[in-house]
């Protein structure tokens, strides 16, 4: 049988065994990544509430766009009606709709190309920390590893 270290005055204390480091690498990864969820998820409803924030903006705009538009229309359409006849004002009225439909539309599209409802900075932070974890479970491979993905 193996001796056991001695422990005492002027012994330091005993290294940790094996299990007990594993416990302890499981319990701080598992804590790290409860932390991270958390984190992720309050981000993503940070995101959300932007978005939804963004979204009732346009939705409010366009409706008091159209009503406006609608009572403007409605007099130009009755202007129209009287000098060129109810057909080509009906038909312009439709084009002159249809244009500003479109510029709408293309606003929108480009204001929701700039959300985003991931949570980046926490999916940056766990991919940081997993580099991080592992160049500590194997300080030896991380040039080999660098290497192998360059």
């Amino acid at each position: 049988m193996a001796a056991r270290p001695e422990t005492g005055p002027g012994v330091g204390p005993a290294p940790e065994t094996l299990a007990a480091t594993a416990r302890r690498v499981v319990a701080d990864a598992s804590t790290l990544i409860r932390t991270e969820a958390t984190l992720a998820r309050l981000e993503t409803g940070a995101n959300v509430r932007e978005a939804s924030g963004v979204a009732a903006r346009a939705l409010l705009g366009l409706f008091l766009s159209g009503l406006g538009l609608l009572f403007l229309l409605l007099g130009g359409l009755v202007a129209l009606a009287g000098v060129i006849g109810w057909l080509a004002a009906l038909l312009g009225t439709a084009a002159a709709l249809g244009v500003a439909g479109g510029l709408l539309l293309v606003a929108a599209r480009r204001g929701a190309g700039q959300l985003s409802l991931l949570p980046e900075r926490a999916l940056g932070r766990i991919a940081a920390d997993l580099r991080t974890l592992s160049a500590r479970l194997h300080p030896g491979d991380s040039g080999a590893r660098s290497g192998d993905r360059g």
